[in-house]
This record gives structure tokens, sequence and C-alpha cells, in this order.
């Protein structure tokens, strides 16, 4: 006769454990949750992309231009409906974004890059109306120029160690 051969210990707890992610069912806090998660996970922001103009001049424009929600979004993401105002907005936070202001020009794949991150964090933020918005554009203005001048603080610390003789 040949015996069966049993299960380790491990084996049956993942058993068990994956048993009971299929039939759980969620409390009402973990289903809020879920719902939260989803609610934010679909609220996708716009999406800039680097282009050629008909001047050969590099630009940004929509990813997606034929989005039936853009002014929705921007509506969204800056708090204002104002379209001139919008583009005020977003070239102010652009700016505090490492490289993409140079004396060189505009790196415009670092701008559309830019312009998304900031896109992403607004439309996090969700301002309600223009002072909200031009708020949201501060704090991640000072955030950007904050991390800047952490890491000028230290490369500086590190360069005087090296120059420190032991």
């Amino acid at each position: 006769m040949a015996k069966k051969k049993k299960k380790s210990k491990t084996a049956r707890s993942k058993a068990k454990g994956s048993k009971d992610l299929v039939s759980k069912e969620l409390t009402e806090e973990e289903k809020v949750r879920m719902a939260h998660y989803r609610e934010r996970s679909e609220r996708k922001p716009i999406k800039f992309k680097s282009t050629k103009s008909d001047s050969r001049n590099p630009t940004i424009a929509l990813k997606d231009p034929d989005d039936p929600l853009v002014v929705v979004k921007m509506l969204e993401a800056l708090g204002t409906p104002d379209s001139d105002f919008q583009g005020h907005l977003l070239d102010q936070v652009i700016q505090t974004f490492k490289g993409t202001v140079s004396t060189d020009g505009a790196d415009y794949d670092k701008v559309a890059t830019a312009a998304n991150n900031a896109m992403a964090i607004l439309t996090g933020i969700h301002p309600q109306d223009e002072i909200e918005g031009m708020l949201a554009v501060q704090m991640i203005s000072v955030h950007n120029l904050a991390m800047v001048a952490m890491q000028r603080a230290i490369l500086e610390v590190r360069h005087l160690r090296a120059r420190r003789p032991t």
C-alpha cells in the first residue's frame, strides 16, 4: 500500500490562506476603501507630449486632444474654467521642475514630463477654485525648490567631507 504524502504545515496554511482570500467577505470599511481606490485610479490626469510644430520649433501638446473631458479635467486639476489662467498656472509650476529651464533653452521632453507630473499632482490635490489652484501650484513649487535646496546641501556636505583631511 502506498502511503499518502502529508502536506507540510506551511503548504496547508498557504492553501487555507488562499481559500480565506477567495471566500472572505469584505467589511464595510474595506468596501469603502476599495471604492475610494477605484474612484482615484479612474480619475486620469491630462497627459502632454513633446511635438514639432509647423515652424519646426518643439512644443508640448495634449497627448489625447480628442478626449471629451479635457476641459473638465483642466478645471478639476487647476480649479478654474479660465483657459488663460490655467495656462498661466501650468507654466508657473512647470518652471519649478528640475531641468525644464536652462540658459541653453528648453528641453521639451523634460517640459512634457514636468507637465505630466504637475497634472498628476494637481489632479490629486483637486483644487475647488482659483485660490486653491494657486495654492496647489505653490505647494508643488515649494516642494520642488525645497528638494533642489536639500540636494545642493547634501552635495555641499559631501564636498566638505571630501576636502577635510583625515
